[in-house]
C-alpha cells in the first residue's frame, strides 16, 4: 500500500513539469474563444433554419401556383409545358438555395476556426504547436 502511494506521489510530481492538458489548459483566452465560436455556430444554425423556412414557404407558394395553372390547362400539351417549366425552375431554385446555405456554413466554419486558431496561438505564447 505504501508503494502505491509513493508511485502516485512520484507520478504527480513528475506531471507538474508537463504543461497542463484538458480542463486546466482551458484558460480564459481559450474559454472565451470557444464560447465565441460556439455562439457563431449556433447563430449560423438559427440563420440557416430561418432561411430554410423562408425557402420552403416560397416553394409552397410556387407549388400552389403551378397546381392552379395546371388545373386551368385546356389540354395535355399545355399541362406538360406548365409541369416542365415548374420542374426546371424548381431545380434551379433548389440549386441556388443549396449554394447559399453551403456558402453560409463554410463562411461561419472558417470564421469560427480562425477565432479558435488565434486563441490557441495567443494562449501558447504566440507560437502554434501541432
Amino acid at each position: 500500500m505504501a508503494r502505491q502511494s509513493k508511485k502516485s506521489t512520484d507520478a504527480t510530481s513528475s506531471n507538474q513539469a508537463i504543461p497542463p492538458f484538458g480542463f486546466p489548459a482551458f484558460n480564459g483566452v481559450l474559454a472565451e474563444s470557444y464560447a465565441q465560436a460556439g455562439r457563431m455556430l449556433v447563430e449560423n444554425a438559427v440563420n440557416m433554419n430561418q432561411e430554410i423556412v423562408r425557402f420552403a414557404g416560397e416553394r409552397l407558394q410556387t407549388d400552389l401556383a403551378t397546381l392552379q395553372a395546371m388545373m386551368g390547362c385546356a389540354n395535355l400539351n399545355d399541362a406538360i409545358a406548365v409541369q416542365t417549366e415548374f420542374v426546371q425552375s424548381a431545380v434551379k431554385a433548389y440549386q441556388t438555395e443549396l449554394g447559399k446555405l453551403w456558402e453560409q456554413g463554410a463562411q461561419t466554419t472558417a470564421e469560427a476556426s480562425e477565432v479558435l486558431g488565434n486563441a490557441t496561438e495567443r494562449s501558447s505564447g504566440g507560437t502554434h504547436h501541432e
